[in-house]
C-alpha cells in the first residue's frame, strides 16, 4: 500500500534497450502530498524491488506492455511488443510464461514464431470472478494447431541465432543475424520488395530484392523492426518477419 509499479519500457535508457519492472514508495508528508524539492529530483533515491534485477537484453519490449501484482505476491508481467505473458515470484523466479500465438495473420502453428502478435495489457482473473460466474472453464485444446516448421540455424562472431519462416515454410524468409547490433541480413525465396517499419507500424523504407537484402541499421533507435515481403512471383505468399536492433 502506498507504493508506485510501473512497467518501464526503457526507451533510450542509457546502458541499452532493456525493460524493467520498478516498485518504488514515494516521499509523503503527513497531510498524504508528496514531498518535491525546489532544487532537485523527486526522490527517492532507491527502488523497493525491481525485475530483473539488472537490466537485460533479453527483456525489452519498447511500447505497451504492463504488470499486475497479484494475491500470492507474485507478478503477472505483459512484454507486450512480444506477446509474451509470465509470472514471477518477488524472488525473479519464474512460475510459467505463453506466447501469444495469434498475430495479424491469424494463428501460428506449433514450431513456428509469433509475428505481429502484439498484446496490450493483460490481467489475471480468478476463477471465482463474477464475470465468469456460469461459464465452462473446462480446458478445452489448444489454440495453436499442430505444426512443426523446421528453422535454420545462422551463426556470427557473437551467437547463434535461430530463424523460422513465420508463415509458410515453403517461403524460407529469413533475418540474421537477430538481434543485431547493426546490419539485418533479409533472405527470401524469390525477388520481390521488402516494406521496414517500426514496431508502431511506421514505413521506414521499402527496398527491392532478388533474394538477398542487406541493411543497415546503424542509425535505427534500438528496438522491434518488421519487415514484410511481397513477392514478385505469385505462386508465394506475402511475409513477415522481425528482428531486434541493439546498439
Amino acid at each position: 500500500a502506498g507504493q508506485l509499479m510501473v512497467y518501464n519500457n526503457g526507451n533510450n535508457r542509457p546502458d541499452c534497450p532493456c525493460s524493467t519492472i520498478d516498485v518504488w514508495s514515494p516521499p509523503l508528508l503527513p497531510d498524504g502530498s508528496y514531498v518535491i524539492p525546489e532544487e532537485e529530483a523527486m526522490g527517492p533515491a532507491g527502488l523497493e524491488w525491481t525485475y530483473p534485477e539488472s537490466p537485460s537484453l533479453a527483456f525489452y519490449s519498447p511500447n505497451v506492455s504492463g504488470v499486475q501484482p497479484l494475491p500470492n505476491g507474485n507478478q503477472l508481467i505483459c512484454e507486450g511488443a512480444l506477446g509474451h505473458l509470465f509470472e514471477v515470484t518477488l524472488e525473479g523466479e519464474l512460475v510459467w510464461d505463453y506466447i501469444n500465438p495469434e498475430g495479424n495473420a491469424g494463428v501460428f502453428p506449433q514450431g513456428t514464431t509469433p509475428q505481429q502478435n502484439s498484446v496490450f495489457r493483460a490481467y489475471r482473473y480468478g476463477a471465482n470472478h463474477p464475470g465468469l460466474e456460469g461459464k465452462d472453464l473446462t480446458a478445452s485444446d489448444p489454440l495453436q494447431g499442430i505444426g512443426g516448421a523446421p528453422c535454420e540455424l545462422f551463426a556470427n562472431v557473437d551467437s547463434t541465432v535461430t530463424s523460422t519462416s513465420p508463415i509458410d515454410v515453403v517461403q524460407a524468409v529469413q533475418a540474421f543475424p537477430n538481434p543485431t547490433p547493426s546490419k539485418v541480413h533479409l533472405k527470401s525465396p524469390s525477388a520481390g520488395v521488402w516494406h521496414l517499419m517500426n514496431v508502431r507500424g511506421h514505413l521506414l523504407q521499402s527496398q527491392p530484392t532478388r533474394g538477398h537484402l542487406i541493411v543497415d541499421c546503424d542509425t535505427w533507435p534500438g528496438g522491434i523492426y518488421i519487415g514484410t515481403f511481397q513477392p514478385e512471383n505469385i505462386l508465394f505468399e506475402p511475409s513477415i518477419v522481425r528482428w531486434v536492433v541493439t546498439h
